[in-house]
């Protein structure tokens, strides 16, 4: 028995759109299993203008404009009436599940850059500071990092950032194995571990007060993923923002963004990182289909 569609966000819902609302900043509540479709839809509305390129929301709004045969403004003033006409149309018209795979996204083109948001590097303060330390020890070099902390944010600074450098693979931190690597320094696993304790502090004092964590991912982003998850797990996290370096496997990251977390988990991209105008351009484009242009941040 063939399928009856009845409502619109039954031909333009999936995981992958609950997943690219949710990086919109959409609440579970309207999202997740438990909401209503209607709900759905709205929240796909309410957030269509952060999504220039994107070829979920231009499927979503190609399918509209062809199944009431005029043009729509996907927005959140619209919902309900779209929501009504799409709906009194399904009553008379078959269409199939697969009825919008036709459709392709546009490219994102420069006016995309108009909204995204910016913010200067120099507002953040450079977490990879506390690897350089003549501690032999945790925890001697743990009350150096606590007293830098006080120090750092005697300043109104927007946040603390932290590069993973290429070649950083993960490794679970914990006092003795610290201890060991402050006193040989030797190897690059014990960098590797150095680091992920520093990450570690830094979600920690982020989460408590409150502070944004910038995270410049230029490792494997499988290893970043396992830096992040343990963090969560252990001391939480706070805002966090993913720098999106160009060599980087941006889909892990963003997948990352895309599952529930307490607090935002979001994306960047670093404009010195793109040689040219055109180079950055094309990042935009790549990102359109990933994460919301409209949250994507621009660090300058």
């Amino acid at each position: 028995m063939a399928v009856r569609i009845t409502n619109i966000t039954e031909l333009v819902w999936g995981r992958d759109l609950e997943a690219l609302l949710r990086m919109c900043g959409e609440k579970e509540c309207f999202i997740d299993d438990s909401a209503s479709d209607y709900q759905r839809f709205c929240s796909l509305c309410r957030s269509a203008h952060l999504l220039p390129g994107n070829r979920l929301a231009y499927r979503a709004s190609k399918i509209l404009e062809t199944l009431l045969e005029h043009p729509v403004d996907l927005c959140e003033e619209n919902a309900e009436s779209l929501w009504i006409e799409s709906a009194e149309r399904l009553l008379v018209t078959n269409v199939s599940p697969t009825y919008g795979d036709r459709f392709s996204a546009l490219e994102a083109d420069e006016k995309c850059l108009d909204i995204c948001p910016r913010c200067a590097l120099s507002d953040f303060w450079n977490g990879n500071s506390f690897l350089n330390t003549s501690r032999s020890a945790w925890e001697p070099w743990r009350d150096e990092m606590e007293a830098r902390w006080e120090d750092a944010f005697q300043k109104e600074l927007f946040g603390v950032s932290l590069t993973l450098p290429r070649g950083f693979v993960f490794q679970s931190p914990n006092p003795y194995a610290v201890d060991t690597a402050l006193r040989k320094r030797e190897s690059e696993a014990d960098r590797n571990l150095l680091l992920a304790q520093v990450f570690r502090f830094l979600s920690e004092k982020c989460f408590k007060s409150k502070k944004i964590l910038l995270c410049r991912v230029e490792c494997d982003a499988k290893e970043a993923v396992r830096l992040l998850s343990y963090a969560e797990a252990k001391v939480g996290l706070s805002r966090l923002i993913l720098c999106l370096v160009p060599s980087c496997d941006h889909p892990t990251l963003t997948s990352f963004c895309g599952v529930p977390h307490l607090n935002a988990v979001e994306c960047a991209l670093q404009r010195c990182d793109y040689p040219t105008d055109a180079d950055f351009l094309a990042a935009l484009r790549r990102c359109a289909d990933l994460y919301p242009l409209g949250n994507l941040m621009i660090l300058e």
